[in-house]
């Protein structure tokens, strides 16, 4: 829904409609990632108690639900810089961000594992390091790429939420 609006205001040349637009997804996934924190943490909390989880100690497994959790609420931010890439039909650079995370995961378990020990732990560890890197290569990649957009928090418009908030329940 967010790249709907932003490809619109970008074709049309309207650079303060695409900065109002990109700034209240911006603000407006925030918010929501800050609301779905204290539910995240309870999840993981109450995770370790859903699972047969063995020799496994009760703290892996939190630990682990809380990053992985953690790192799917940074993609969740990361992914509005990824859509100024989608909506200058950068597909390359947008994949490139995907192929960064995943080889990254892959990669970073495999050296924690054969390096210091297999762990629940290093696999969330991974994938929240994975996570921060690709929101720093998106948000590399878009202000690279859409340079006529910027972060801005007063750019925010409740009107433009509402019309993407709409499209986002439809869809």
């Amino acid at each position: 829904s967010i790249s709907r609006y932003l490809i619109v205001d970008l074709q049309r040349g309207d650079t303060t409609e695409a900065n109002h637009t990109f700034n209240t997804a911006l603000m407006g996934s925030l918010a929501l990632i800050l609301l779905l924190i204290p539910i995240a943490i309870m999840i993981a909390w109450f995770a370790p108690s859903f699972f047969s989880i063995g020799d496994t100690s009760w703290n892996d497994v939190f630990i682990l639900f809380l990053l992985i959790f953690g790192s799917a609420l940074i993609r969740t931010w990361s992914s509005n810089f990824t859509q100024t890439l989608f909506a200058y039909n950068r597909l390359d650079l947008r994949n490139l961000v995907e192929i960064i995370n995943i080889s990254f995961q892959v990669g970073l378990i495999i050296f924690l594992f054969y390096f210091i020990s297999p762990s629940l732990i290093w696999v969330g560890v991974a994938y929240f390091v994975a996570a921060l890197l690709s929101l720093f290569s998106s948000v590399y990649f878009s202000k690279k790429i859409a340079q006529k957009l910027h972060f801005n928090p007063k750019l925010f418009q409740k009107k433009r939420l509402t019309e993407i908030g709409g499209i986002a329940i439809w869809s």
